[in-house]
């Protein structure tokens, strides 16, 4: 393990398949449960996008999303190919990725274009 701008990262020396697993679901957690201890877990949040997408090229995009629970970032890397033109401000989205951190930053990171979807989406109980 290493620390990579406050980002728990894995440097593997090598790799060694020892299995199959079952798919993993992601925990619903709600915007200001993302921090130290959501790191390094499949999370999806729901919110309403407060402010325009923030350049961050060439490493992404920037989407703060809010809600009566907090605030967080989704961070949309651009190797994802995921298209941030249709996000609106004002806007409700649902994001499934991997809670991480950039310096101080907490935010959601998530994988493919499947991840990221307008308005609420599945059950939105916080239950544990």
């Amino acid at each position: 393990l290493a620390d990579q701008e406050g980002l728990l990262v894995v440097r593997p020396t090598g790799v060694e398949v020892i299995g199959t697993t079952t798919q993993i679901s992601p925990a619903r957690l709600p915007l200001n449960a993302i921090g130290e201890g959501s790191e390094g877990r499949l999370v999806t949040v729901s919110g309403i996008v407060s402010g325009p997408v923030v350049d961050d090229l060439p490493y992404g995009h920037k989407i703060l999303v809010s809600g009566a629970e907090g605030n967080t970032v989704i961070f949309v890397n651009t190797q994802t190919g995921i298209d941030v033109d249709a996000v609106a401000v004002g806007h409700p989205i649902t994001v499934t990725g991997f809670s991480g951190q950039y310096a101080s930053t907490y935010e959601v990171l998530p994988r493919s274009e499947a991840d990221v979807q307008q308005g609420f989406t599945g059950s939105l109980s916080f239950g544990s």
